[in-house]
């Protein structure tokens, strides 16, 4: 499945703020555990695997990445397995992909995200926890439709929170693993 998506860093104020001018119908708890190889093979070739566990289910996500875009970043994402037993996370996998890599899990980010769909696009509000620190922000997923990114940043108000951040946000796993290789560096 090909997504389209803008995201963006913002405040807690801000977070905050928008939390208070919409009224979210969902809000959900996801954990996402990461994995790569020793030498971060995946994280240097735009490429990302986790293992995403949301309502009790746990599915593999593979995702490689277009940044070919200064805002709207489009990534591959294939759902490679879902698995129901939530109790146990692996240590270490190996994917078709790349066989000939063993990937490890280098930790979760948990993420507290509310979320709307409007003329088919998803307003989501993350606020996201790892490896010691914590970050919000605002992300506008395309699911399906011809109105344009402009259009709904206008018509839900956003364009205070975004106009000043037109700058490109890295996705959760390039944060999480740039952080751990900087954490990791530092010893």
């Amino acid at each position: 499945m090909l997504e389209s998506e803008y995201k963006t860093l913002i405040s807690h104020k801000d977070f905050e703020e928008l939390i208070d001018k919409f009224s979210f119908p969902v809000y959900n708890i996801q954990k996402n555990f990461y994995f790569d190889s020793n030498e971060f093979d995946l994280f240097n070739h735009g490429e990302t695997m986790k293992l995403r566990i949301l309502n009790n289910n746990a599915i593999f996500i593979f995702k490689s990445t277009d940044t070919s875009s200064n805002l709207l970043t489009k990534r591959e994402e294939s759902e490679i397995l879902t698995i129901f037993n939530t109790a146990e996370i692996p240590n270490n996998i190996k994917i078709y992909e790349h066989p000939d890599l063993t990937l490890k899990n280098y930790g979760e980010l948990k993420t507290c995200r509310y979320y709307l769909v409007y003329k088919g696009w998803e307003l989501s509000l993350d606020h996201n926890k790892y490896l010691g620190t914590e970050d919000f922000e605002i992300e506008l997923e395309e699911k399906n439709t011809t109105v344009s990114l402009n259009t709904i940043v206008n018509e839900l108000g956003l364009g205070s929170y975004l106009s000043e951040k037109q700058k490109k946000t890295e996705s959760k796993s390039y944060r999480f693993l740039s952080r751990l290789k900087f954490n990791n560096s530092k010893r």
